[in-house]
């Protein structure tokens, strides 16, 4: 059998903006989120299997180059919630 990999949202908190007379162009000035995930791998025919982790993940406005941070790999809840907080 082949093992599979299995990814669900299980929280996404949002923080209000850090310093809330930041200019929009900063993180600081930008709500940020919490998103945490539990990732198990799966392989019905392997008794040490299922393998159950969770991930958490910190995402903000911005990147270190000053960037939009990338979030194309997330869920589409955590894309909907980002286009939502960052508009």
């Amino acid at each position: 059998m082949a093992i599979t990999k299995t990814e669900v949202n299980q929280r996404t908190e949002v923080y209000v903006a850090a310093d809330s007379t930041a200019a929009s162009s900063t993180n600081e000035g930008n709500p940020t989120l919490m998103v945490v995930t539990t990732i198990t791998f799966d392989d019905t025919g392997d008794a040490e299997l299922p393998a159950v982790s969770n991930h958490v993940s910190h995402l903000s406005r911005y990147d270190e180059n000053g960037d939009p941070t990338v979030i194309t790999g997330q869920a589409q809840i955590v894309q909907d919630i980002c286009a939502g907080i960052w508009a």
